[in-house]
């Protein structure tokens, strides 16, 4: 955030769009180099990866700030979002529910104000399902 804000000082801010500074998180099934991702995984709970994946890559060039990987059912393959290695993620409104799909971790993040968008993908209803 510092790097960016130092270029857009010298450079100006219209260089750093289109995404300055915005905050994203990548879902639990992006390789993301700087966070442990094992797609929900027990066995892989504490793997990171050794290089980003396509999409973090262009985040990245695009100057969003990536923050952390959501939670997601282990290896997406779920309609709740709850995982051996990180357990259940809630819904914040009624924690007596939990978030669905495998995007639930994503749509937990914006519900709850961390984020203004995050990262998910929609194989078999994960985003339409949280």
């Amino acid at each position: 955030a510092m790097e960016l804000d130092a270029l857009a000082a010298s450079k100006g801010v219209e260089s750093l769009a289109p995404l300055y500074g915005l905050p994203i998180p990548m879902k639990g099934t992006a390789a993301v180099i700087d966070y442990p991702s094992g797609s929900g995984s027990g066995v892989l709970s504490g793997y990171t990866p050794v290089k980003n994946s396509a999409l973090t890559r262009l985040i990245i060039e695009k100057r969003g700030l990536i923050f952390g990987c959501t939670n997601v059912p282990e290896f997406a393959c779920s309609y709740t979002t709850a995982n051996p290695a990180s357990g259940v993620t809630r819904n914040i409104y009624d924690v007596r529910f939990t978030v669905g799909g495998s995007s639930g971790g994503s749509a937990s993040a914006v519900a709850n104000y961390s984020c203004p968008i995050a990262i998910t993908e929609d194989t078999g209803g994960s985003t339409r399902v949280p």
